[in-house]
């Protein structure tokens, strides 16, 4: 199906911009845990990373809506 498809192009996309979240949240949460920066330097990348952190909640949320619409088809097709 042409509209599943796209679905899965599109997920394949954000599942790579979800992994570069994450890298980035790693990287910001080791610079923080180093107790080496200024405070403003630390609430810089405390904002950076709860806007991360937000854009991926709501990717994973998307993620399992997709997943759900995708079992209901199967469940569907198999009745």
């Amino acid at each position: 199906r042409s509209g599943s498809e796209g679905d899965f192009k599109a997920m394949n996309s954000e599942s790579k911009d979800f992994e570069k979240i994450m890298q980035r949240l790693t990287e910001i949460t080791s610079t923080l845990e180093s107790g080496e920066l200024t405070l403003e330097q630390a609430l810089a990348l405390f904002k950076e990373g709860t806007e991360l952190a937000r854009v991926g909640d709501s990717l994973l949320t998307e993620y399992g809506e997709l997943a759900e619409s995708y079992r209901s088809e199967l469940t569907a097709l198999q009745s």
